[in-house]
């Protein structure tokens, strides 16, 4: 009974972890480039939706998708193209 929990409870990983290589991370990009504008129209909305990206960052990194660096480069990319849409609209 143990060892079909223990089966259960494994992470799945996808079948080649880091095999192709994206730099940066799309989805951390993408989600921090949405998150920019919000934080800037409410001020606690940034208390929900930061924390909500940085677990979009965490979460590629821990299932094997993505290095660090990608996910800190996305992360910025996507808080500079948020900036800029604040800026220019």
């Amino acid at each position: 009974m143990r060892s079909s929990l223990r089966g259960r409870l494994q992470a799945k990983l996808l079948h080649k972890p880091l095999k192709d290589h994206s730099f940066p991370s799309g989805h951390t990009t993408a989600i921090f480039s949405i998150i920019i504008p919000f934080v800037f129209i409410s001020g606690l909305l940034a208390l929900l939706l930061v924390p909500l990206a940085l677990l979009v960052a965490l979460t590629r990194v821990y299932q094997g998708l993505h290095y660090p660096s990608d996910c800190i480069a996305g992360c910025l990319l996507g808080t500079f193209g948020g900036l800029l849409a604040v800026v220019v609209i």
